[in-house]
C-alpha cells in the first residue's frame, strides 16, 4: 500500500456574492483538496451552508477515493456519505457533533470507561502534540480506540464503521487557557497516526485554502454576484491557486500572482509546466 491520501472536504461562504434584496443570499463554496499537494480537487457550489449536505455527494461523485481518507466537518456526519465514501473505495473521517445526538452520547459514554478503566484498555492509542507560534500555545491530545461492543449495534447503521476518536485541545494565549473536544467515528482501523494527520490535514484547509483564497485573491471583498459568475470565478481562483503552487520559487503567492500578471515568460511557465 502507498501513503494515504489526505482529501478534506469543507466549505467557504463567499461573503461578497450577497444581492441588494437579499443579504443572506451569498454562495457556498464545497471544496476537495488534497492536502499533501496543496491543490482544490473539486468543488460544488450552493446557496447555502445548510446545502452542503446534499453538495458533499454530488461532489463525492467527482472525485477518486480509492486510497483516500477523506475528513469531514459534523454537517457531513450522515449515513448516506459515509456509505459513498466506502462504496468509491476510500475512508472517513467524520466529526460528530449535537446534529447526531445519540451518537455523539455513545462515543462519549464511550471515552468516560476508557478514561476510568486506564489501566485495562489495551487497545486504546492516544498521542500528543504540542505546537508554539507567536505567543500561542497549542497542545492536542489524540485518542482513538475499536468501536466499542456497546455501539455495535449503532455501528451497523454506519458503513464500514470501525473505529471511534477523540481531540482535546488545549490552547494556551496570553495567560488564558481554553479547552475544546471533538468527537470522530472512522472507518480507520485504531491507528492514532493516521487518524491525528487526518484531523490535522482538515484543519489545515482553513490555512491552505480559505486564508488564500480572502487574502490573496480577496475572495471575501468581491461583489462578482450575476449569474453563475460568483461561482466560476471561486473555479479560477482554485484552479490558479494550483497553479501558482506548482511554482517551487520561494515567493509568496501574492508575489507569483502579480509576477504572472507582469512577466509573460513566467506566466508561460506556470502555464505550460
Amino acid at each position: 500500500e502507498g501513503n494515504p491520501i489526505f482529501m478534506p472536504i469543507d466549505g467557504k461562504t463567499m461573503r461578497g456574492s450577497y444581492t441588494k434584496a437579499d443579504k443572506s443570499d451569498m454562495l457556498h463554496i464545497v471544496s476537495a483538496w488534497a492536502s499533501a499537494q496543496g491543490i482544490t480537487l473539486g468543488q460544488v457550489a450552493v446557496d447555502s451552508k445548510s446545502n452542503e449536505i446534499t453538495a458533499i455527494p454530488q461532489l463525492l461523485k467527482m472525485l477518486e477515493l480509492h486510497g483516500a481518507i477523506v475528513s469531514i466537518d459534523a454537517m457531513g456526519c450522515q449515513r448516506d456519505i459515509a456509505s459513498k465514501i466506502i462504496v468509491g473505495g476510500g475512508d472517513y473521517v467524520l466529526q460528530v457533533k449535537g446534529n447526531q445526538p445519540s451518537l455523539q452520547e455513545a462515543i462519549e459514554s464511550s471515552f468516560t470507561e476508557v478514561d476510568e478503566a486506564e489501566a485495562t484498555q489495551t487497545k486504546v492509542r492516544r498521542c500528543t502534540t504540542k505546537e508554539k507560534s507567536r505567543g500561542r500555545q497549542e497542545v492536542r491530545h489524540y485518542t482513538i480506540l475499536p468501536l466499542p461492543d456497546s455501539m455495535s449495534a449503532m455501528g451497523k447503521k454506519w458503513s464500514g464503521l470501525k473505529s471511534i476518536g477523540r481531540v482535546v485541545r488545549e490552547v494556551q494565549r496570553e495567560g488564558k487557557q481554553t479547552s475544546k473536544t471533538s468527537y470522530y467515528i472512522t472507518s480507520l482501523e485504531a491507528k492514532v497516526g493516521v487518524f491525528s494527520e487526518s484531523v490535522r490535514s482538515h484543519w489545515g484547509i482553513e490555512n491552505s485554502l480559505h486564508w488564500v483564497m480572502d487574502v490573496v485573491f480577496g475572495e471575501d471583498r468581491s461583489r462578482i454576484r450575476q449569474g453563475h459568475a460568483a461561482e466560476n470565478m471561486s473555479f479560477l481562483r482554485r484552479f490558479v491557486t494550483t497553479l501558482l503552487k506548482q511554482d517551487t520559487s520561494k515567493s509568496s503567492l501574492k508575489q507569483k500572482r502579480k509576477e504572472a500578471a507582469w512577466d509573460t515568460d513566467f506566466l508561460e511557465k506556470l502555464l505550460f509546466q
